[in-house]
Parts: C-alpha cells; sequence; structure tokens
C-alpha cells in the first residue's frame, strides 16, 4: 500500500501559487462561481495566489449552506465586495 501511496505522489505536481492568476468567473469579483459540494453546501474557491487587489483577496474557500429557513453563511471572505457577491 505504501509503494503506491509514493507512486500517488510523485505523479501528483505540486500546487504552486500564481500571483497572475485570472479569475474563473467573469463579471464577478468572486474568483469561481460557486458550486455545490454536497447537498446544500456551496463553496467559491479562490484563487491559489495570495491575497492582492486584482483577486479582491479571494484566496480561500467561500462558502454557505442553504436551509429550509435561510443560508448559513460560513466564511464570506475578507472584502465587503466578496461578501456582496457571495450573497447576491
Amino acid at each position: 500500500m505504501f509503494r503506491w501511496l509514493s507512486v500517488l505522489f510523485l505523479a501528483v505536481p505540486p500546487a504552486v501559487a500564481d500571483e497572475n492568476t485570472t479569475g474563473q468567473y467573469p463579471g464577478s469579483p468572486l474568483y469561481s462561481k460557486p458550486i455545490e459540494v454536497i447537498p446544500h453546501v456551496w463553496s467559491a474557491i479562490g484563487a491559489t495566489a495570495p491575497p492582492t487587489y486584482e483577486n479582491s483577496g479571494h484566496n480561500n474557500n467561500l462558502s454557505f449552506i442553504v436551509t429550509g429557513d435561510g443560508v448559513i453563511v460560513i466564511n464570506g471572505g475578507a472584502a465587503y465586495i466578496l461578501a456582496n457577491a457571495l450573497h447576491d
């Protein structure tokens, strides 16, 4: 089993921060469009880059849960512009 794990780790390239990363969700300050990761739980995955003005600091996962009574925001981001986009 350990042999397979070592092969797997060698086959997967490491994630590298890219400061020139452009957003994947044009027209929104969010880096990526929120996706449903499990039923009723949504997340907008941020850039793999340091927080900058250009990415509105969206380098983390902004998440929310949709319930029968409303929406629970887990992380709205560090900037008002991100929280507003996530709520929209």
